[in-house]
């Protein structure tokens, strides 16, 4: 099956309705005087409409009138192909929206997808490392301090404040519904055990798991705070 690309779409919708409004221009209307004679040598009149869309090609049928047609029967049938030419534009509009929709769906699902395959990449990074050891100061210094230990500091340190101010304030046992846990929002929060049986309590757990995580998914706090700002997760 040949693939349509949206632009192609789009591209052949406006070509069809311009074709349809160029016909109508020449439909006359109802008030018009039909002429008394038709000419015996009247040219052959042939409307072929050929849209491409990406590598598909579609062909409307061809309006054909001859002299042996009456004025009347020409004017049904130009007014017939002007119908068929919009509803034929309408219809490869909404396949356009149909594939921006499968489009951004299938966008979402890769990006989900993604952030799974880097939550196990930190456990599996974490699991031969020892748990690190208790902090009884502020979290927030804490994370301070575990960021710069991998280089993060200035602006990458103020991307990850922000997006662990924004996912949890710096909470150890913040909680959401869908079973996100502690300062990272891990989900679910079992995941930390690869960085220590405390997970549940320790912040210095959950920070050196978080920043695991961050470094597999996005590579740096602030790659991260770039998805975080246009999805509102990470």
């Amino acid at each position: 099956m040949n693939r349509i690309s949206i632009r192609g779409v789009g591209t052949a919708a406006a070509a069809v309705a311009a074709t349809a409004l160029a016909v109508g221009a020449h439909v006359p209307s109802a008030d018009a005087q039909e002429p008394a004679t038709h000419a015996s040598h009247a040219p052959l009149l042939t409307m072929d409409l050929l849209v491409t869309t990406g590598n598909t090609a579609i062909t409307s049928p061809a309006l054909t009138t001859t002299a042996s047609s009456s004025p009347a029967a020409e004017l049904a049938l130009i007014r017939g192909a002007r119908s068929g030419a919009l509803a034929f534009s309408a219809s490869l509009g909404a396949g356009a929206l149909a594939a921006a929709r499968l489009l951004t769906a299938q966008q979402t699902a890769a990006d989900r997808a993604s952030r799974v395959r880097a939550s196990i990449a930190a456990s599996r990074s974490l699991a031969t490392r020892p748990a690190p050891p208790t902090y009884g100061g502020s979290v927030q210094a804490l994370g301070e301090k575990m960021a710069a230990a991998r280089g993060w500091t200035g602006g990458q340190w103020r991307c990850l404040d922000e997006v662990w101010t924004h996912e949890s304030g710096w909470n150890v046992s913040a909680q959401n519904a869908s079973g996100a846990f502690g300062i990272p929002q891990a989900s679910p929060g079992s995941k930390m055990a690869s960085a220590g049986a405390d997970w549940r309590t320790n912040p210095a757990t959950q920070i050196a798991w978080g920043l695991s995580y961050i470094s597999e998914a996005y590579g740096t706090p602030c790659g991260a705070w770039g998805f975080w700002q246009q999805h509102f997760w990470y």
